[in-house]
Parts: C-alpha cells; sequence; structure tokens
C-alpha cells in the first residue's frame, strides 16, 4: 500500500495530506482481490496507526468487512494532534495535515464523523 516504509521516500510519501485516503483505496482493492463481496469473508485488524486505516476501511468501504478490530487507532486527526506534544506534531502535520491549514480535510478523513459509523453495531 501507499506510504509504506521500505520501498523508498516517494513511495512512503503518496499517502501524505490530501492523498491520504488512496492506501485506503489500496487496502479495499486487496480485500475485493481476496474476493471480499463476492462471498469471501474477509477482516482488517490494525493498532495505532493500523487503527486508523482499520476504522477508515470500514466506514470508506462497509460492504466489504466481516469483521474488524481497531487498536488504539486514530478515529479523528483533529483531537490527535491537538493532544500530541508539540515535538512530535510538526511530524505528524507534515504527513497528516496541518491543524491551522488543513482542519476541514482532517476532519473529512476522520473515521468518526462519517455517516457509515452510525450503521455500524456490535452484534446483539
Amino acid at each position: 500500500m501507499r506510504g509504506s516504509t521500505g520501498y523508498g521516500r516517494t513511495y512512503h510519501h503518496l499517502d501524505d495530506v490530501e492523498r491520504r485516503l488512496d492506501s485506503v483505496s489500496d487496502l479495499a482493492a486487496l480485500a475485493q482481490a481476496l474476493g471480499a463481496g463476492a462471498g469471501t469473508p474477509v477482516g482488517v485488524m490494525g493498532g495505532s496507526y493500523g487503527g486508523y486505516m482499520t476504522m477508515a476501511a470500514i466506514t470508506e468501504h462497509p460492504s466489504l468487512w466481516q469483521c474488524a478490530v481497531n487498536i488504539v487507532g486514530i478515529v479523528n486527526f483533529v483531537t490527535f494532534l491537538e493532544r500530541t506534544g508539540a515535538y512530535r506534531r510538526a511530524l505528524r502535520e507534515a504527513e497528516y495535515g496541518s491543524l491551522e491549514r488543513d482542519r476541514e480535510f482532517l476532519e473529512s478523513i476522520s473515521p468518526i464523523r462519517k455517516d457509515t459509523i452510525r450503521h455500524l453495531a456490535l452484534p446483539r
């Protein structure tokens, strides 16, 4: 997926800021290649940033996933950046977007703000 480390700097930055959801589309394409949406049950799981990817996957492409596990993942980029120490915030803003310049965008990619999150529920 775009943004992964180990494939060089250019590849690593292919999901920075406004291209953030491109990596989520990559994850959806992988799930479809595995048969998601065509009868094969596929789940998604991740922690920390992988937890964000999990939540973004199920809110952007809810019909693909049979289950999802988010382990301390980012669900709101605005509060994440507001509560991140200043020394680390500059590094995170370079990748995710700036609170000052990109707040509206950060809100738009935050899974907690998606309408689809309201339709996701634990089984009863």
